[in-house]
């Protein structure tokens, strides 16, 4: 099952930037599971890229519908660009788009990209040749420096939620950290996206920071996608 969750323009709160697209499980009892639950039993038994080749087989069969958002982005496990087979299934698909098919953004956590980076930087490289773009989401959480940004070239980092909600603390850090990232990607044309905002004070304090765009159940919760 899909679902989908906007992220909104700092200029604008009604201008969505793009949706993001987020794969749940409906078990027996009706129950709907996220992907912070499957996904880590998927990734223990080396299932990830078959994971995430349904939930991309899914999305490609919706061109109708998701061609009316423009762009997308979708969570993939950096894992399963170890797959050779599921690096040339996506590249395959991509290229049988139609024309008013959606700009597709693969959203990496950034600790799984860090640790996959050669191959990360491949990918991004035949996606972009394709018209499509990668992104990194979870930003901060593995500490690295921001130096394979460079080569890299996301079209944003998302920053993970922990540090926005530190923001509510007068005694964090994470102020310093995310106004810091934004100097560093917009000089390199990267956008710097927020995520988990849920009160309108962090909000506030993000629209001082220069950030380029937020998400969170602030402006929306996700909506199953209609098929």
């Amino acid at each position: 099952m899909l679902f989908t969750l906007p992220v909104v323009s700092t200029k604008n709160d009604n201008d969505i930037v793009h949706h993001e697209l987020l794969s749940r499980i409906v078990l027996e009892s009706g129950k709907i599971e996220s992907a912070g639950i499957f996904v880590p039993l998927a990734e223990r038994l080396q299932l990830i890229s078959r994971l995430d080749q349904v939930v991309l087989r899914k999305i490609f069969g919706q061109q109708n519908i998701l061609a009316e958002m423009k762009t997308i982005a979708v969570n993939v496990s950096p894992s399963s660009l170890t797959d050779p087979f599921f690096v040339q299934w996506v590249l395959s698909e991509l290229s049988k788009l139609k024309k008013n098919a959606p700009h597709i953004i693969f959203e990496f956590p950034e600790f799984g990209a860090v640790q996959h980076i050669e191959i990360v930087k491949s990918f991004s490289t035949k996606v972009q040749d394709l018209g499509h773009s990668i992104a990194l989401d979870h930003f901060g959480q593995s500490f690295a420096n921001f130096g394979y940004l460079k080569s890299l070239r996301p079209k944003y980092v998302k920053i993970d939620r922990g540090f926005t909600k530190e923001l509510e603390s007068a005694h964090g850090d994470s102020g310093f950290f995310i106004e810091a990232l934004a100097g560093v990607a917009h000089s390199l044309d990267i956008l710097v996206i927020a995520e988990g905002v849920e009160k309108e004070a962090q909000k506030q304090l993000l629209l001082e920071m220069n950030i380029d765009a937020l998400q969170g159940y602030l402006f929306a919760k996700p909506s199953q996608l209609k098929s």
